[in-house]
């Protein structure tokens, strides 16, 4: 009995070898995902021996170590996982912004980050890059108001604080701000902090009354009167803007497309164990943060349930139109629809 006759056996598939290419450079401080596992598929004879050679290198990266990515902490902290998926990833930590022309370049291979992110890129490098999956669930995003404010429309002459400009959180704020019939930067002045702890410290301090971040505030703001005003995900122009999407290399598409099926397959049962163990999770998040347990915690019980989906070609163009109407980038040119093959979603 061969070694493929043995994983069929035990209910895996030996993935064919492949040979992973020379030359490739690293775009930022890799986490590796250690020696990967796969009992039932040993090295061809006249190999290493290594059952790991037979998998797919996979360069993936994400934004960081926060409550949304637990389900990558997980695939970073039980690396065997994916094996039985034909892959082997390499786990690296890039911003979206950094990650996305990283894609479209050839230097990664895929990324998990913001579609906008995605889109910026896909004007300066038509067709380098495709989206292909949503990962649903995560922290639901909020827009935030002090104690007198009760009402988007209550921010008139006030200052609201984001991320930075065209970040999510900007463009976010301004089309609420917008849908409320108040002008950015006219009616509402809009303040950048880059780090959520920025802004909490602007709003203890009453600097500004209106904030957009993940839920939940710190206990500190709640207490001193700090309410939720809009729900984004309640919102169709501004929901898509929260997606988390995963995008990959056209070339490495066309060269491996079943790596990026098991991708998509060790990201679900990524986020299908995550959803099962929300301890596990919290764990890992206070590990990767060198937070307190139990301030982890609170940001896992936020969480809604994870998921991976096709992530819809209309709301590609409605991010688009969002981010054309806020004058972050002209799309008149380009046809958004097609960045998108759900073909690989499990």
């Amino acid at each position: 009995m061969n070694d493929s006759e043995v994983g069929r056996k035990r209910g895996i598939e030996c993935p064919p070898r492949r040979r992973r290419a020379v030359g490739r450079t690293a775009v930022a401080v890799v986490l590796t995902v250690g020696v990967l596992g796969a009992a039932a598929c040993s090295a061809s004879p006249g190999s290493s021996g290594d059952p790991a050679a037979s998998l797919q290198t996979v360069r993936y990266t994400y934004p960081g170590a926060v409550a949304i990515t637990t389900p990558e902490l997980l695939m970073q902290s039980d690396p065997a996982m994916c094996a039985p998926f034909g892959i082997k990833p390499e786990i690296t930590v890039l911003s979206p912004g950094a990650a996305s022309p990283a894609v479209a370049a050839g230097k990664i291979d895929a990324t998990r980050g913001a579609p906008t992110s995605f889109l910026l890129t896909e004007v300066e490098s038509p067709g380098a890059a495709k989206v292909v999956a949503n990962v649903t669930g995560g922290q639901p995003n909020k827009f935030w108001g002090a104690k007198d404010v009760h009402t988007v429309a209550d921010l008139r002459g006030k200052t609201v604080a984001a991320t930075s400009m065209g970040a999510t959180t900007d463009i976010s704020a301004r089309q609420a701000l917008s849908e409320a019939g108040l002008t950015p930067g006219k009616d509402v002045q809009i303040t950048y902090s880059n780090t959520a702890s920025a802004r909490f410290g602007l709003a203890a301090s009453g600097a500004i009354q209106g904030l957009v971040q993940p839920a939940p505030l710190p206990a500190t703001l709640t207490e001193a009167g700090w309410h939720e005003l809009l729900d984004f995900n309640d919102d169709p122009q501004t929901a898509p803007l929260f997606a988390t999407v995963i995008s990959v290399n056209t070339k490495f598409i066309q060269d491996h497309p079943d790596a990026i099926k098991g991708l998509l397959q060790c990201e679900a049962a990524a986020t299908k164990a995550i959803n099962a163990d929300p301890k596990k999770a919290a764990d890992l998040l206070a590990t990767a943060t060198r937070t307190d347990t139990a301030a982890a915690a609170a940001q896992v019980a936020a969480l809604q349930p994870f998921g991976v989906a096709k992530f819809p070609a209309q709301d590609m163009t409605l991010l688009a139109n969002v981010l054309q109407k806020n004058n972050v980038k002209d799309f008149s040119h380009t046809d958004v629809s097609k960045t998108v093959d759900s073909s690989f979603v499990p």
